[in-house]
């Protein structure tokens, strides 16, 4: 088998008392059925913010919000929107319309919790995620969603600069089709305080009545592994592909729910068209997608992966981050490997299992290298892996290297 590298992936951190950037694009590839972005500053400057209530602690430090504050926050006065000191970046490099916002317009001292309302619209909520970007004076030390502070260090931030959150296990923090808090507590230590942020967060519902397949296409130079949304599914239904040529069952089919199924699809010298996806359940019930599926002719796997990271780090501190990965071809990535490469002086802790086999560390000269046996990697798909690194106070600039390899 002959080995294929996907691009590489580096970033490099400065790390230095005065503080350093890493700027980060990347797409996040997921199915959203419902995107809310929610910004600071929503006025003019020295008019109250419109949507966002602030709940002064009336002291400084860091502290941590009750169910009390929380309840609190949500009918506190609205904060202002500001002038920024002039120390301050004067926006947010990633959304120019966000605006500083403080307890009034004199950027009073003191430790705050700021409280904002959105809707989410899903009747169910399969997957979400969070995008946070913020710069601060002096330090968010949580963001919070319905009371429930988000994983990982969420404790960063000054004003010289943007930082950033990113989170894709916020699901079970939000309430299905109501109305959701966001918080972000804000630590002051002293002389003047303020915030902005931008946080957009993208839910995916993939409830039932939701008829679909995807990824919708596939080449016949490979399988395909395909996700099927509807409803009535049993366990042990079964999937098929019919219409041009001769049927194509669908192998290692799992019923997640019954709602939800996935199933895999040889469709090697399958002839190009399209097909008809039936799922047949144990009882013979059946349901039919008419023409929903294209099998195409030839395709080839296009594996990817990114890092997505705070645009700054304080060393001596943990950082958390997220490796991003996928497959943007039209059959699926098979013996995948993700291999990650960093300096032995940090130390790492994975945020996801290490099944018999899944997951090897070791050192190499100066690098720790992890391998993580993927596997498959679906056509059209894209998942997160999340990494927390930790680094010493007297820690050197370093990079992070990420590659997928697949047979």
């Amino acid at each position: 088998m002959r080995k294929h590298d996907a691009a590489i992936k580096t970033l490099k951190y400065w790390l230095s008392i005065a503080a350093f950037v890493m700027w980060v694009s990347a797409t996040v590839e997921l199915r959203a059925d419902q995107t809310v972005v929610v910004r600071s500053g929503n006025g003019t400057i020295g008019s109250q913010d419109s949507l966002i209530h602030v709940l002064p602690f009336g002291t400084t430090g860091d502290i941590t919000p009750t169910p009390a504050n929380f309840s609190n926050a949500q009918t506190a006065p609205q904060a202002y929107v500001v002038t920024p000191y002039v120390t301050y970046i004067p926006t947010l490099p990633s959304d120019p319309n966000a605006k500083w916002i403080a307890v009034n317009t004199n950027l009073p001292q003191g430790s705050a919790l700021f409280a904002v309302a959105f809707q989410v619209t899903d009747p169910t909520i399969t997957t979400a995620s969070l995008d946070f970007h913020f710069s601060v004076d002096n330090a968010v030390n949580g963001v919070f969603i319905n009371g429930n502070r988000i994983s990982g260090n969420s404790l960063d931030g000054d004003y010289h600069a943007e930082y950033r959150f990113v989170r894709f296990d916020i699901a079970p923090l939000l309430i299905p089709n109501s109305t959701n808090w966001l918080y972000v507590n804000m630590s002051d230590y002293g002389a003047l305080a303020a915030l902005i942020f931008n946080a957009t967060i993208t839910t995916s519902s993939g409830g039932a009545g939701t008829e679909g397949i995807s990824p919708n296409h596939g080449g016949n130079a490979g399988t395909v592994t395909v996700r099927v949304t509807g409803s009535g599914f049993q366990l042990g239904a079964q999937v098929r592909l019919t219409g041009v040529g001769t049927d194509v069952a669908g192998s290692d089919t799992s019923v997640l729910n019954s709602s939800i199924l996935t199933s895999s699809f040889n469709l090697v010298n399958a002839p190009p068209g399209l097909r008809n996806v039936v799922v047949t359940n144990p009882d013979n019930s059946s349901v039919t997608l008419a023409q929903a599926f294209t099998v195409e002719q030839g395709g080839s796997p296009q594996s990817w992966v990114n890092i997505i990271a705070p645009s700054k780090y304080r060393a001596g501190r943990d950082v958390s981050f997220y490796v991003l990965y996928g497959n943007r071809g039209n059959v699926d990535a098979l013996g995948a490997k993700l291999i990650l490469t960093f300096p032995s002086t940090l130390t790492s802790s994975l945020g996801f299992g290490n099944e018999v086999g899944v997951v090897t560390k070791g050192i190499f000269g100066t690098n720790t290298v992890v391998t993580v046996e993927l596997g498959r990697i679906s056509a059209g798909s894209s998942s997160p892996l999340p990494i927390v690194l930790t680094s010493s106070s007297s820690q050197a600039p370093f990079n992070i290297q990420a590659t997928i390899q697949t047979h």
